[in-house]
């Protein structure tokens, strides 16, 4: 099963005069630093971070299901003239899955902790990119309610993204 294990962490140096030095560090990629004195509360917390890391990584696939489905359903409505929407929609397509395959691949390597949140971002500005081009499609073809729900979808990605950039700050 798919899972983010951030694991590029920073040990205590005890023979350091200074004292931030003596705790156990981890970085974040969204610029949150988590810092413990004590190991197991350092693991607690960096096990909570990789659980919602995880999570939204299952919430971003979901919003990529989404996406491809009403790429699938809009196909029958896309003339020649859309092929601009056929063209890119091959093209999320594409990046999605490369995002996501390094995403789950790379997450453990040397400066995981910073490319998973890159990835992360990556992976929000193209489901954004996409339901904005399905919303303007949607609104050409006046099904406004199919686009509404598109919208929906759109803030659904905003709030993860909110979500991202918040993790770790309610452990320290």
């Amino acid at each position: 099963m798919k899972r983010i294990k951030l694991n590029q962490m920073k040990k205590p140096d005890k023979s350091s005069i200074f004292t931030n030095a003596h705790q156990h560090t981890l970085c974040l990629g969204n610029g949150i630093k988590l810092s413990f004195s004590n190991k197991r509360a350092f693991d607690s917390a960096v096990y909570h971070v990789n659980e919602e890391l995880t999570e939204i990584l299952y919430q971003l696939n979901d919003e990529f299901v989404f996406c491809f489905t009403e790429y699938r359903r809009s196909w029958f409505y896309l003339e020649n003239q859309h092929f601009n929407v056929l063209h890119k929609s091959d093209e999320y397509i594409m990046e999605l899955t490369r995002l996501f395959n390094l995403l789950s691949d790379r997450n453990g390597w040397t400066n995981g902790n910073y490319f998973a949140f890159k990835y992360f971002y990556l992976i929000i500005e193209n489901l954004i990119g996409w339901i904005c081009d399905l919303i303007e499609l949607r609104h050409q073809k006046k099904q406004y309610v199919e686009m509404r729900i598109m919208q929906r979808k759109q803030k659904e990605i905003a709030a993860i993204r909110l979500l991202l950039e918040n993790i770790g700050k309610e452990t320290d």
